[in-house]
């Protein structure tokens, strides 16, 4: 995966924890910040290799990958254009596969040392299923050929202390009115809330993740299935205070915020209402 627009590591970290909800991740390389190709009158990217288990076929987690591509406000533009993620599959076990949509293994992976690099990190010894070498053999004949040195011209990033996101997206379904426009809930449903909670942690545990997702996701769920088909006028804290956007996004944040200590703490609390507004929660 690779991105080169807006906060890049962060951009990097989100995918993951997109990723995370349908693939089992395994190992996840360093960061590598590489030069573009083809168009270079662009920012650098950040790259990275990440190694998963996934019970979904390749054409489908292709379809996954691009959905993931598109909710990171990934357009359509033109070849090697910016791009706030990017994402490939460089191989699927040892699948063969050439179809219009999809070939993998990838044609060029063999040709990039920004893809090569951070794999050799999580996959040495893996052998590419058409070319018959490894990963490790791969990048020596790359390195023999271009002059590249891995250590000195791919370096990791560093800002002083590694910092890693872990983001989840949940919803809920609700009714409510603005007490100060008086009305009623006249039913239980109508407006639609998208909630995204993000992590940072200073290290990953022993998976590899920023924090275990499927926690995470039990732990929203639990703060927001009390708001599922209710009037939210009715629910504390809403009974006192108005359940727009903002409040529902401070209130999701406060009563997630003692859950997390140590290396772990809560980022940001975003509420998506439809039809409606949005909000973003992030104390200084």
């Amino acid at each position: 995966m690779g991105s080169n627009l807006g906060d890049r590591l962060a951009n990097l970290n989100n995918a993951i924890g997109l990723l995370a909800q349908e693939l089992k991740i395994k190992q996840i390389s360093s960061v590598y910040q590489t030069k573009p190709e083809g168009f270079t009158d662009q920012p650098d990217f950040l790259n990275c290799v990440v190694k998963g288990e996934t019970g979904l076929r390749p054409l489908e987690l292709l379809d996954e990958l691009k959905s993931i591509e598109k909710i990171m406000g990934r357009a359509p533009s033109f070849r090697n254009a910016p791009r706030p993620i990017d994402l490939d599959i460089l191989f699927y076990g040892d699948e063969i596969i050439k179809t219009r949509a999809l070939e993998i293994p990838h044609p060029r992976l063999h040709e990039r040392a920004f893809v090569l690099v951070p794999m050799a990190q999580i996959a040495l010894q893996f052998t590419h299923p058409t070319l018959h070498k490894t990963i490790q053999q791969l990048l020596s004949e790359l390195e023999k050929g271009s002059g590249l040195r891995s250590g000195a011209s791919w370096p990791r990033i560093s800002a002083g202390v590694d910092m890693y996101y872990i983001s989840v997206e949940e919803s809920f379904d609700a009714a409510h009115f603005l007490r100060e426009y008086g009305g009623k809930c006249e039913r239980l449903h109508g407006h639609r809330f998208k909630v995204v909670v993000k992590l940072r942690s200073a290290k990953l545990n022993k998976t590899g993740m920023a924090y275990d997702f499927t926690e995470l996701k039990k732990q929203v769920n639990e703060i927001l299935g009390p708001y599922d088909h209710q009037c939210l006028n009715e629910v504390p804290p809403f009974n006192r205070i108005n359940p727009s956007s903002e409040n529902v996004a401070k209130t999701v944040f406060d009563r997630l915020l003692p859950l997390f200590k140590g290396d772990v703490a809560l980022d940001s609390v975003e509420v998506w209402e439809s039809p409606g507004s949005c909000a973003v929660y992030k104390p200084e």
